[in-house]
């Protein structure tokens, strides 16, 4: 591949302007925004133990277990209604909690240490802000090269469920968490798009050997990144893989299919075991707080009844909003327009009597709405106002990515041409989504379509020349280009210079 490597192909160019667009837009939230950032910012500074000056005195015997960090919140801006807190380095040491294990999955021989927080704490730089900004950016930048090495190594079909999935289940929530310092980033990114790369390396008997064998490492790297983010992580990966064991043989061998609905129970059982035994993810847990009440909650059947009519629309709430600390209403349009558009592309990719398609999609979204009363058994006290869709967002993304893939003929479609003008319509609820919690967390108004006000006070990142105004923009330039690129692909299909630039490695077919 002298010629047409990973860095010069078509196909991994739109993930630059990916990478460009998210990295702008982790400018316009201030430090602290995003649900428990600090709480996150605390254990990433501690990511590597005790170290001076960014963490010490770590304490596991205090109701709260927590450690001192260097640095602080102070009010930044004066509105004496809501002042906006920023991130300092000049008032001392503030102790802080830490994750004492039952919250995310620790490393060994940690008591709080994740995957995630030791991979972003080599980050840490002694300016706060700076180490707030660098460690979103750095975050994004593994994201964007791990879909650009997917993209290229996977065949067409494949190769466009991964574009046609980011663009549409992605937004809003997907690229405000990939522009965060949260976790669930991580999470919804492995469970969302690794098994995509176990799919195509084990379906696939065309691809080239070398060609397979990467698949297989950067859907490692996928995996353990949302292993080692969130512990409801390896409980999405199981079941993503049972299914599609159970799928796979379901379509291959029709005339076994008693002895695969046993074998299917047999690995729901299996999995529930390793789960009980090896996580704290405990199934006997969530069926008991899911089977009982205490007086003044809603009963098991209005609990029930509620999330098995709730629960989906409660998950696909991340199509119009954004995960924070601070209330940002996103106009209602933006909601609209992306579910409708999701829905009917959707709709155009079903495959009339695949019980593939159709089982696994079905099966994916009774298992989210589980995730969400368990959740919200679990932690939220049986509100029936529901949950962040971003807890069950990985399991919405894996069930759009799914649909798509078993699509009758995803290269081909009559409606992907119609992906031209469906760019720009994305291309403005990101930039309406963009604008609109810019200019609440710059000034505290409220969608108002007007420049941004710029100052000393207006400013979080007291290091950068730029402003909000031209972090927006180009943030929204930078997606447009994203998009279009993608679409380029798409539209491509079997065109010579995909196929030159992928000849070496992968035998393309046509979809007649």
């Amino acid at each position: 591949m002298t010629n047409h490597s990973i860095f010069r192909s078509p196909l991994t160019r739109p993930f630059v302007w990916f990478f460009a667009s998210l990295s702008l837009l982790a400018t316009l939230s201030p430090p602290g925004v995003t649900h428990d950032e600090m709480f996150h910012a605390t254990n990433i500074w501690c990511g590597q133990g005790e170290r001076a000056p960014f963490c010490s005195g770590i304490r596991f015997d205090v109701p709260s277990p927590g450690a001192l960090v260097n640095f602080d919140l102070l009010t930044c801006q004066r509105d004496i209604q809501e002042p906006l807190e920023c991130p300092s380095d000049g008032v001392g040491t503030s102790f802080r909690t830490v994750n004492h294990g039952n919250l995310y999955p620790t490393l060994p021989n940690s008591q709080h240490s994740t995957p995630f927080y030791f991979a972003l704490s080599w980050f840490v730089v002694p300016s706060a802000e700076a180490s707030f900004l660098l460690i979103r950016v750095v975050s994004v930048l593994l994201i964007s090269v791990l879909f650009a090495a997917l993209v290229y190594l996977l065949p067409e079909r494949h190769r466009n469920t991964v574009f046609l999935t980011i663009i549409f289940a992605m937004p809003s929530t997907g690229y405000f968490l990939f522009a965060s310092i949260n976790p669930s980033s991580w999470a919804v990114f492995g469970v969302g798009f690794s098994w995509i790369a176990f799919h195509a390396a084990v379906g696939n008997r065309e691809l080239a050997s070398r060609r397979r064998r990467g698949l297989f490492c950067v859907g490692a790297v996928m995996s353990v990144m949302a292993v080692g983010s969130r512990w409801d992580a390896p409980g999405f990966l199981a079941y993503i893989l049972c299914l599609i064991g159970v799928m796979g043989a379901w379509k291959t061998f029709p005339e076994r299919r008693s002895a695969i609905i046993g074998s299917g129970v047999a690995s729901a059982v299996l999995m529930w075991v390793l789960l009980e035994r090896f996580t704290p993810l405990s199934p006997m847990r969530f069926v008991g707080v899911l089977t009982s009440y205490t007086e003044g909650q809603p009963a098991n059947l209005e609990f029930f009844t509620s999330y098995l009519l709730l629960g989906v629309p409660n998950a696909l709430e991340a199509l119009g909003t954004v995960p924070t600390t601070s209330v940002v209403r996103i106009p209602d349009i933006v909601f609209l327009v992306n579910l409708t558009s999701l829905g009917a592309f959707l709709f155009f990719a079903r495959n009339r009597g695949s019980f593939v398609q159709i089982g696994g999609a079905v099966a994916t979204l009774l298992l989210t709405t589980v995730v969400i009363m368990a959740q919200v058994d679990l932690i939220d006290n049986r509100d029936n106002e529901g949950i962040e869709p971003r807890y069950s967002l990985p399991l919405l993304v894996f069930a759009v990515g799914w649909w798509f893939l078993n699509s009758p003929d995803l290269g081909n479609v009559r409606w992907l041409y119609r992906m031209r003008s469906v760019a720009w319509i994305v291309t403005a609820m990101f930039g309406l989504t963009a604008l609109t919690f810019a200019e609440r967390f710059t000034d505290h108004q409220s969608f108002r379509l007007r420049l941004l006000p710029e100052g000393p006070d207006q400013w979080w990142w007291s290091f950068l020349s730029i402003g909000p105004n031209a972090a927006l923009v180009m943030s929204v330039v930078c997606f447009a280009v994203f998009v279009h690129r993608s679409v380029d692909v798409l539209m491509a299909g079997q065109a010579d210079v995909f196929l030159q630039s992928a000849k070496e490695t992968e035998p393309y077919q046509r979809h007649q």
